[in-house]
């Protein structure tokens, strides 16, 4: 098993008075605890930006936040996580100063589950740091150009909130870098800035595309009033309407717009028209001539209305949507362009070189150096879970239906090294909905997909199956065709207490006992059913119905898990609900529920695990321009409902609450930018954000046999905080003491525990070690006085981890599972990685701290790996060979030290005594002998890491080797490794009584020639 070194996560950031006064009780002690993120990759990027004539530096933003990447798109890195938001819409870098970075935040492509944003973002340091400066009332921003010549001076187009009316939205310019703003442009309420471009001849000539636009849950509305293109020549002073002179007539929807760098005079209009497509204009914008009226170019224009124009020819352009196309001849004709990827949002073109470009779709990043001959895709942990489920294995798997990939599982750790992107597989369900593992089989897993779809998957055979309950398609409908509403985020559930039952909810909740051969509906509707907003979506221009603005239906099923047939049930339509008697009767609890919108989202329903008639509520309005948390229990079943939202922040909508599995009244939260947790049955709230990224949280589960708490982030995949029983178990108590050691989980002695040779792009991060320790400390330790944790096995010590950055508050530290380690010599060069301690067999080990307060000691048991088929003899046999041959190694680094030391000081006198023949060679003899057993015992000839292959080797890298051999795995050793290290140990005894007769009576001879010439004494520590 590989060496690892004690890793600490600080769990706490704290201040440290020097002064001799107890430390107040820490407010956060979890404030540091980290979470690790485990994948898998591919989610919507929506903007994208290079830096012109550098081909190593790109920056790609969505939903997951900023990335940037300095080496060409090799490696890429969040630069914008310490943010109150993620949700990225635009980036653009100053043409004058390429250290200016500017970031629009809020996705301009408004399909159902963007995030908003909060303004404006400038960096002067190309990208290192970030400061907000303004229009934090924005919602989403579509595009941000910058005047050429003057970094300070930058236009903004604001699309604004899409759920609601406001005033924050149009053309906004400002001149001294963000300090002050100008509302340069705007037409009214629900209009807004979707486009905005730059005459690349004249900084003061703006053509805008403003856009009217809402949506709403039943329904997606696009193009208004005051839709159009706007044409300003003074820098947005002045604006004018453009209508006729070749434009089309009637409403004008989403307008995309392009000046040709090339050409200032040409200039592209992508218009979600009845009347076509693409137009141009050869006079900047003046006057317009239709071109085509091919949808390839613009496909669902409210997600994808994006053309980029070729730097060097004025002909030759891009056209972002489903699929990515191109045309050389003005937008005549078209041919698409094979990127590897789908839904194309944004590209950038570097102005210096036409051939470099970089693409931000829904299938991440794409970049080309040649033209779009080529492309690569780097892969970015950008993924969206909808929801998650986790199974019961050892190391358990989790799953989640993703935008984009649809439902993919994964594991929660790998051997491997890392959770690379190729061990995630495919559960062959959809991409928003819900999914859950059948506990009568957990090889079959269930989830929804579209147009009220249900598939099962069997992960054993790797068959999928369409199991809906009305296998009819939709696609292009309103919900008022369907049979069955089943929304894009239809729920299924599973009951806990009969493995075969199988939720599903559309109007009315379906039940399947037979994996969904057959279906019952044990409901009436249980929605407002109101036909106005079941009809057909995308209006009055372009119509769109892929499921997304299908109302009307069930949003949540939860069943308790100690009553059976008690089910809790929400709708879309601000609806709750509970039967107690398997669906026979129903009762309708809306009413009773105060302050709750009326057509607000009922997102889940959790019903304690600790006590009946307990259930915690969770609804958000925030697509009707309501961004409120909604949180609420009650204690009689529904007919008292309690708000719990407390101190959450009131602007910032929840999405989902449960309640810890082991302690009661323990609560967590997801909101629109973090994660929340209650100590105290939601009478306060505090941040479990620590080092998540501000995106947000649509699911959590607490997964019973690790303890480990994992979440999914929409936008940054799948987050896990191993081991919360720190969390589960801390009190005030606790906090006012020196110190604590909480009780440790079991720990699995995995057979090939975290090897590293498997890493690279999209790789999830595994445990920092094998088995967690969690203490509390009331206050820093000083750097002289550092605490550590020593492990025992009975009364003996063989493990000290020494903890040299703790803080106030709970640390925590990660032990391989190994005995102290054995050093390699120093300046040594070998094939060898050194003797790592041998890995502990199963059993039971102490655990003590000390250093802070009085000594505290924790059990902790270590379990065999459940995938092994070793015997608890066979790893005892193991562990007794692997000690003996450290032994052995220990010993002839021992001597390898003392006799260089030895070799050296006779080398050194040699020279001092001079003219003194008998002393001058009883230390060359002494030097010469040293080396000769120096010579039996290492590689000493070795001066870099190649010399090794042609040095044979000795004694101390044969050891050393054969304990690797030994270790690996979980096999007792075989009958030659026991007697390849009795011929070891019996080729080392004569070689080590050889080193004892040197530092015998040789060096004592030798010593007395050097205290007769009044020379110092050669003295080595000699350890035996």
């Amino acid at each position: 098993m590989r060496f690892w070194s004690a890793a600490l996560l600080c769990a706490g950031i704290f201040a440290f008075s020097g002064s001799s006064a107890p430390a107040a009780p820490a407010a956060k002690p979890f404030a540091a605890l980290h979470f690790r993120n485990i994948g898998p990759t591919t989610g919507r990027i929506d903007a994208v930006a290079g830096v012109p004539g550098d081909p190593t530096v790109y920056f790609a933003g969505g939903l997951g936040g900023l990335w940037r990447t300095k080496d060409a798109g090799i490696k890429w890195d969040p630069v914008f996580d310490d943010k109150d938001v993620t949700s990225i819409g635009a980036i653009a870098v100053a043409p004058s100063n390429h250290r200016i970075v500017y970031v629009g935040t809020g996705e301009p492509n408004i399909r159902n589950d963007i995030a908003f944003g909060n303004g404006v973002y400038r960096s002067d340091d190309g990208g290192t740091t970030w400061k907000h400066i303004g229009l934090d009332d924005t919602s989403q921003i579509g595009k941000i150009v910058i005047d050429p010549k003057n970094a300070d001076v930058a236009y903004v187009a604001a699309l604004g909130d899409p759920f609601a009316s406001s005033a924050d939205r149009g053309v906004f310019k400002t001149t001294d870098g963000g300090t002050h703003w100008t509302h340069s442009l705007y037409v009214n309420g629900t209009t807004g800035a979707a486009n905005i471009a730059m005459s690349p001849g004249n900084p003061r000539l703006l053509l805008a595309g403003m856009w009217t636009v809402r949506r709403e849950p039943w329904m997606l509305t696009s193009g208004g009033p005051g839709d159009g293109l706007y044409r300003s020549t003074d820098g947005g002073a002045h604006w004018t309407y453009l209508r006729g002179n070749g434009l089309p007539g009637g409403l004008m929807g989403r307008i995309g717009v392009a000046f040709a760098p090339s050409n200032p005079k040409r200039v592209y209009a992508l218009i979600e028209s009845k009347s076509g497509v693409l137009w141009r204009s050869d006079d900047s914008g003046a006057t317009w001539h239709f071109v085509s009226d091919d949808h390839t170019l613009a496909q669902r224009q409210y997600y994808f209305s994006q053309l980029f124009v070729d730097p060097r020819d004025e002909n030759h352009v891009y056209f972002m949507s489903i699929v990515a196309s191109e045309s050389k001849n003005g937008g005549k004709t078209v041919h698409r362009i094979v990127t590897n990827g789908y839904d194309h949002h944004q590209m950038w073109i570097d102005p210096r070189d036409a051939g470099r470009m970089i693409i931000g779709a829904d299938a991440g990043v794409r970049l080309s150096q040649d033209g779009g001959k080529d492309w690569r895709d780097p892969q970015l942990i950008v993924s969206q879970p909808y929801h998650i489920a986790v199974d019961h294995e050892t190391p358990y798997v989790v799953c989640g239906e993703f935008q984009d990939p649809g439902a993919v599982c994964g594991p929660s750790l790998s051997f491997t090294g890392a959770i690379t992107p190729d061990q995630w597989f495919s559960a062959q369900s959809g991409e928003s909905g819900w999914i859950v593992f059948s506990p009568a089989n957990e090889n079959m897993i269930y989830g929804t997909g579209y147009q009220e779809a249900v598939l099962s998957f069997d992960r054993k055979s790797g068959q999928g199956r369409l199991i809906s309950p009305w296998p009819d398609t939709y696609s292009g409908m309103g919900a008022e065709s369907y049979k069955y509403r089943g929304a894009w985020v239809a729920p299924v559930a599973v009951s806990p207490l009969e493995p075969k039952a199988l939720y599903f909810g559309a109007q009315m909740l379906m039940r399947t006992d037979d994996g969904g051969t057959t279906w019952t509906a044990i409901s009436p509707d249980l929605t407002r059913n109101e036909k106005s907003k079941q009809v057909p979506s995308g209006s009055p221009i372009t119509r769109d119905n892929a499921g997304t603005e299908v109302y009307d239906t069930i949003a949540s099923i939860s069943e308790s898990p100690t009553t059976k047939g008690e089910i809790w049930v929400g709708t879309d339509d601000g609806l709750a609900w509970l039967t107690r008697d398997g669906g026979a009767h129903w009762e309708n609890l809306t009413s009773n529920i105060p302050g709750l919108p009326h057509y607000a989202r009922v997102n889940n329903i959790d019903p304690s695990p600790f006590e009946d008639g307990t259930a915690y509520l969770v609804a958000e309005n925030h697509k009707l321009g309501d961004r409120t948390p909604y949180l609420y229990v009650t204690r009689d079943y529904g007919a008292h409902w309690k708000s719990i939202s407390g101190n959450l922040p009131r602007t910032v909508y929840a999405r989902m609450v449960r309640e810890d599995p082991v302690r009661k009244g323990m609560l967590y939260a997801g909101t629109e930018n973090g994660l929340w947790v209650s100590f105290d049955d939601g009478g306060s709230w505090q941040s479990l954000l620590n080092n998540l990224p501000h995106a947000p949280v649509y699911d959590f589960v607490v997964q019973p046999q690790f303890d480990d708490l994992v979440v999914a982030t929409h936008g940054r995949g799948v987050w896990i905080l191993d081991d919360i029983s720190a969390l589960q178990s801390y009190t005030p108590a606790i906090g006012a003491q020196i110190s604590h050691l909480f009780p440790i989980r079991n720990a699995y002695r995995w057979e090939a525990a975290f090897s590293t040779w498997a890493t690279g792009e999209g790789a999830g991060d595994n445990p920092e070690g094998v088995a967690d320790i969690n203490f509390f400390l009331r206050d820093a330790p000083s750097k002289k006085n550092p605490v550590r944790l020593e492990i025992y096995d009975g009364t003996t010590l063989i493990r000290t981890l020494k903890v040299e950055h703790a803080v106030a508050g709970v640390n925590r530290a990660w032990w391989d599972l190994a005995y102290d380690p054995v050093d390699t010599v120093p300046k040594y060069h070998t094939t060898q990685q050194g003797f790592s301690g041998p890995t502990v067999a199963p059993g039971t080990y102490t655990v003590r701290l000390v250093g802070a307060g009085p000594a505290q000691e924790q059990k902790i048991t270590v379990l065999v790996d459940p995938k092994s088929s070793a015997t608890l003899a066979d790893m005892q046999a193991q562990v007794a060979m692997t000690l003996r041959l450290r032994g052995e190694y220990q010993k002839t680094g021992a001597a390898i030290v003392a006799l260089r030391s030895l070799s050296d000081q006779a080398a050194k006198l040699e020279k001092r005594a001079s003219g003194r023949d008998d002393t001058v060679a009883a230390l060359r003899d002494l030097h010469a002998r040293a080396q000769a057993v120096l010579a039996q015992l290492y590689q000493n000839d070795t001066q870099t890491w190649e010399d090794t292959l042609r040095v044979p080797v000795k004694l101390y890298e044969r050891i050393s080797s054969l304990g690797g051999a030994v270790q690996s795995g979980d096999y007792a050793p075989t009958a030659s490794s026991s007697e390849l290290a009795a011929q070891l140990e019996s080729e080392l005894a004569p070689v080590l009584d050889e080193t004892d007769a040197l530092f015998g009576h040789r060096l004592v001879s030798v010593n007395a020639l050097l205290a007769r010439d009044k020379l110092p004494e050669i003295v080595v520590k000699r350890d035996r």
